[in-house]
């Protein structure tokens, strides 16, 4: 058997330009540009920008959820998995902001006190509950 044979093409498109492994939660950025979420949330936190087409990415860009491609690189892995290759799993949604200030309201009725830690799923926010306060971002 030759060793060629035996070497699994993967879709490039199925590939992170950030990590160059296969994407287990494909997000596409407002530039257009579609990578891992955990790839791009740690590229952001370093630098505020798209890593293909340089534009600025703020750090609380939108982050969409690219299900199609997400569905296609799944099927493939079960189509694969006889020569392999593992299933990626379907990732959990983060929490969405009217559950994280729930959380957050929770905390202060029942005066708890210090640092908490919120994490979101891809990011942590820390912050200190007793001088926390909730603001509405609705526009009257």
């Amino acid at each position: 058997m030759d060793h060629e044979e035996d070497e699994i093409e993967i879709p490039n498109y199925f590939i992170c330009p950030i990590s160059l492994e296969i994407m287990k939660d494909p997000v596409t950025t407002v530039s257009g540009i579609t990578y891992d979420r955990q790839s791009i949330v740690q590229w952001l936190e370093k630098v505020p920008s798209c890593p293909v087409t340089k534009q600025p990415l703020p750090l609380d860009s939108d982050l969409t959820p690219n299900h199609m491609l997400r569905r296609l690189i799944q099927h493939w892995c079960v189509e694969n998995a006889t020569r392999g290759v593992v299933r990626i799993p379907t990732p959990r949604a983060p929490p969405g902001k009217p559950n994280l200030i729930e959380e957050i309201k929770n905390l202060k009725k029942f005066g708890q006190e210090g640092t908490v830690t919120v994490l979101s799923g891809y990011f942590s926010i820390r912050f200190d509950v007793a001088n926390f306060s909730l603001v509405s971002d609705k526009r009257n």
